[in-house]
């Protein structure tokens, strides 16, 4: 060997091999751990904590709710199951049921709103009188003492009901509101059911530059205590709204914004997130559709279709944003990471079958803390009308839901 050869043998083994070892205990790849097939129609994930490593997992079918094959609640016994609500931590649950038509409705139908536990045992039941024409109203369980939040769209209206279904509260959070089916209204509690945040229009919008007086349907955000005692209220940038989030820790909220103007044939788009006080942390050109915070509420991750981007919550600053080519699908769902070390974004093509989008041959797309992706794991054969993904605070493992099955990835 050469006295050449040699340095470059010593260089080889003192330097390149070490700075090869340092970025694969820098930027980790992830690995197939476990897959699990399943006969449902819906899997939900649910981080019983902030900091839980490991979600709760329940499946749905039109028949029953269960939980890991043990414990099975039977969603309808003399009615029609509508829809279920669970509270974020999975701990509480509301169940929707229609019950039969009785001729004394007169042009309404009556819901059955049961609450139960994680036990799936009831905790109370609530009704509602709905008229046929109007749509299911909006609930939100609290993952506190199963609390629960009532909203009608159409009215704008508000109800609290404590852990025992007994009314609490009916704030009042616009005067005078009209009859409206198209206003922008969300509802979302924080994991320990101690604040509440409201999204809510006071009407529908209409678009800018289309001569109509008053265009803006004027989107608020809220926050609440349980008791339902506002704490604070801002208004929105743009003309309507159709997203809302919240922390949860409860310290950091989000919703978008939009506005589309008909005499240019464009948007403008928005997605602000707020601290606990109300105080404007962060802006974006992002129309959210999806966002994630993490479980140390250091960053949030911002999503629409297309686009992604980063931001350090202690600064409001954006420390990246990245635009996946369309050819490779739709973005689907975003999960994040504490101090924003792995950002897990889902992609996926879509099609349009019987009726509905149906979503298939999934990608993750993992992004370190600089915005560079560091993997893609290929998901083949998989579909979903909507995924479930979770990641652990501490970016180990990640677990991605789909129709049939739901897979578990490990950091090799």
């Amino acid at each position: 060997m050469t006295k050449h050869s040699f340095q470059i043998f010593l260089a080889f083994l003192f330097y390149i091999i070490p700075l090869f070892a340092q970025n694969a205990r820098t930027n980790p790849t992830y690995t197939l751990f476990e897959t699990n097939s399943f006969a449902a129609d819906n899997i939900y994930f649910f981080a019983k904590s902030r900091n839980d490593a490991s979600p709760a997992i329940f499946f749905e079918n039109s028949e029953r709710i269960w939980q890991n094959n043990e414990k099975t609640l039977i969603l309808a016994e003399n009615s029609t199951y509508l829809y279920s609500r669970f509270s974020r931590n999975g701990k509480f649950l509301a169940v929707v049921n229609q019950k039969s038509t009785d001729a004394s409705l007169k042009g309404e139908k009556l819901l059955q709103i049961a609450i139960y536990n994680q036990a799936f045992q009831k905790q109370y039941e609530l009704t509602e009188r709905v008229p046929f024409d109007e749509q299911h109203p909006l609930i939100a369980v609290s993952g506190k003492d199963g609390a629960v939040i009532i909203g009608d769209a159409s009215n704008g209206l508000v109800t609290f009901y404590d852990r025992r279904g007994n009314l609490s509260a009916e704030p009042t959070l616009f005067e005078n509101l009209t009859h409206d089916y198209e206003r922008a209204f969300h509802i979302a509690w924080d994991e320990a059911g101690e604040n509440a945040a409201i999204l809510l229009g006071k009407k529908g919008a209409s678009p800018a530059g289309a001569g109509l007086e008053n265009p803006s349907g004027e989107p608020h955000i809220f926050l609440f205590d349980a008791n339902g005692k506002a704490l604070w209220q801002a208004a929105l940038p743009g003309y309507s709204a159709n997203a809302l989030w919240i922390a949860a820790s409860g310290n950091y909220l989000a919703a978008n914004s939009f506005t589309y103007h008909q005499d240019k044939g464009s948007f403008d788009r928005n997605t602000v997130v707020f601290d606990r006080s109300g105080k404007v942390i962060a802006k974006s050109d992002i129309l959210a559709d999806y966002a994630a915070v993490s479980a140390d509420d250091s960053h949030i991750l911002l999503a629409d279709k297309s686009r992604s981007a980063l931001f350090d919550l202690a600064s409001g600053q954006q420390l990246w944003e990245k635009t996946i080519n369309q050819r490779y699908g739709m973005i689907s769902a975003v999960a994040l990471a504490n101090s924003g070390d792995r950002s897990i974004i889902l992609i996926a093509h879509n099609s349009f079958k019987n009726g509905r989008f149906i979503f298939g041959d999934p990608t993750l797309h993992v992004v370190d803390t600089s915005g560079d992706m560091i993997q893609a794991i290929e998901i083949r054969g998989e579909q979903f009308i909507t995924p479930q993904l979770f990641i652990a605070p501490d970016a180990q493992t990640i677990w991605s839901g789909f129709s049939n099955n739901y897979k578990i990835y490990r950091v090799k």
